[in-house]
């Protein structure tokens, strides 16, 4: 779980001014304006937790173009040098990046700056979801390489939430902080994504007089309860799509969507949450995810949605 402790005043006011500041920078840098930079995250969906978050970077490139050009790992590892080195060049004072290291699975790039910890993805900047996901289906070896491509829909969905749903995944998410160490042995941290979708699924499937209850802790109260089942659920049985799931994944694409157990990401038909929301590397083996999934479901009968955030 990659997180920063914030210890100043207005850290997400703070956030959004580092998130422009790395925009800018990149922006001018492109002589030709090649390129786009958005913020995904908790920083953009509203639910972020106060002293607990880190800030995460899209970089959308013209130039990548996997139509046009051939994408290889090393295409993906030279584009991210680059931007990089450019960074590392124009951000100077209390700016400057610092301790650059690759991310797993995307080649992607974390770094501090300022009071922050930053996770900087590169994407090619597609004309649309299905132009993704066309290449995604005819070249398996490099659709890791991709997932990024969806921040902006992931977005879309997160912050269209009521404020009452962003509430309870902020406390879904200081759960998590609570109960799992970062470097916990056992492995298995959920992904603040992950979290974020089980909150959304299991609050669409809330009674109407739930959703509609003066008291919040109605709701919070039966959304624990059903989270708590989520968990416990059968993987034989396990079969859940995100509300504002993308229409074009099951109108083409349910011929490759990944079998049950799943918890499909609703951008992405070649993602699945049940093998990759618990952990930052995906488990090579069932037996690895079934072990993080059954630590998962004894965990979280701890929870309790009802409690404020500390």
């Amino acid at each position: 779980m990659a997180t920063t402790q914030v210890r100043v005043k207005r850290p997400l006011r703070k956030a959004r001014i580092l998130s422009n500041k790395v925009r800018t920078t990149l922006i001018k840098a492109s002589k030709k304006k090649e390129i786009d930079v958005v913020v995904g995250g908790s920083v953009a969906h509203g639910t972020a937790l106060p002293g607990h978050f880190d800030i995460d970077l899209t970089v959308f490139s013209l130039s990548l173009h996997p139509i046009k050009h051939t994408v290889t790992e090393q295409t993906y590892k030279d584009g991210m040098e680059q931007i990089i080195h450019c960074l590392q060049r124009h951000l100077t004072n209390h700016y400057k990046i610092k301790d650059p290291e690759e991310l797993y699975g995307n080649h992607g790039r974390r770094f501090q700056c300022w009071h922050f910890q930053v996770d900087l993805s590169l994407s090619p900047k597609w004309e649309n979801l299905e132009d993704m996901y066309k290449y995604m289906k005819m070249n398996p070896s490099t659709r890791k390489l991709f997932s990024t491509g969806v921040t902006e829909f992931h977005n879309d969905i997160l912050k269209s939430q009521p404020d009452r749903v962003k509430v309870l995944i902020k406390r879904f998410k200081a759960w998590r902080n609570e109960i799992w160490l970062p470097d916990s042995p056992s492995g298995g941290c959920p992904k603040s994504i992950f979290l974020s979708f089980l909150v959304i699924i299991s609050y669409n499937s809330a009674p109407e007089s739930y959703k509609q209850a003066r008291r919040p802790r109605t709701l919070a109260k039966w959304m624990t309860k059903d989270l708590q089942r989520l968990a416990n659920e059968k993987s034989s049985s396990l079969d859940l799509q995100v509300p504002g799931q993308n229409p074009l994944i099951m109108e083409k694409y349910s011929d490759i969507l990944p079998k049950p157990p799943r918890i499909l990401d609703p951008a992405n038909p070649f993602k699945n949450f049940y093998r990759q929301g618990l952990g930052e590397v995906e488990p090579s083996g069932g037996e690895d995810i079934k072990k993080r999934w059954e630590i998962f479901a004894k965990k979280i009968k701890t929870l309790n949605l009802v409690m404020n955030i500390t």
